[in-house]
């Protein structure tokens, strides 16, 4: 009874990662990303700039070919896990230049730490697309990692116009309600997360989770 039970919850975790990888693809493709990425990548053509361009394309193919690695691993080195953010990211950071300030701060002890895999793709998009892109002004993204009373602590925090969550009419995205799904069935209760508007404008994810979980080491 006992290995049934744990083959089940295997097989649900299982689903849950291909609905996440397969949600996050839809995401990644869907026509507001392709045709802003296209429509740069079209100027850089125009402007006979094709060494960007080149470049451009070769991100894109990379940051769609990176989806689909690794379709069976539940657990990835948060090393990883941030290089196909920023592929992400490096795509973006083209098409709006110097609008949009990009900040890092990972501890480098946090790099081998095993995470879910496609964790942090939805909530770099969301701060991007429904925060920063809705800012006239040049706004910033700041991502950090460390590691306080041995959890891992990772946050997202962008100065955009922030979101009204306690708006009756909010409504989490099917990315966002993803993501903590998988991290309630993964970590149990040893997870926090949290979405927070900032004092002077824009939202901050904060995720912490326990470095001692049966998988991911």
């Amino acid at each position: 009874q006992i290995a049934h039970q744990k083959a089940l919850f295997a097989s649900q975790l299982n689903t849950q990662l291909m609905e996440s990888k397969l949600q996050t693809l839809k995401m990644q493709i869907n026509p507001h990303f392709l045709f802003n990425t296209l429509n740069v990548i079209s100027v850089l053509v125009m402007k006979s700039e094709k060494e960007q361009a080149t470049e451009m394309i070769n991100r894109l193919s990379t940051f769609f070919r990176n989806s689909l690695d690794d379709k069976d691993q539940q657990w990835i080195p948060l090393r990883k896990e941030l290089h196909h953010v920023e592929q992400y990211l490096a795509i973006e950071q083209v098409r709006f230049g110097d609008k949009i300030n990009i900040v890092k701060h990972y501890e480098d002890e946090t790099m081998s730490i095993l995470v879910p895999a496609m964790l942090l793709q939805p909530l770099i998009e969301n701060a991007m697309q429904h925060g920063l892109e809705e800012k006239e002004e040049r706004g910033q993204l700041t991502i950090s990692s460390t590691i306080k009373n041995e959890k891992l602590v990772i946050t997202i925090t962008d100065d955009g116009v922030g979101c009204k969550f306690d708006d009756i009419n909010f409504k989490e995205g099917i990315g966002l309600t993803n993501v903590k799904l998988r991290l309630r069935q993964l970590y149990g209760s040893q997870f926090e997360f949290s979405l927070s508007n900032n004092k002077y404008g824009g939202v901050t994810v904060l995720i912490k989770l326990a470095t001692n979980i049966e998988g991911s080491r």
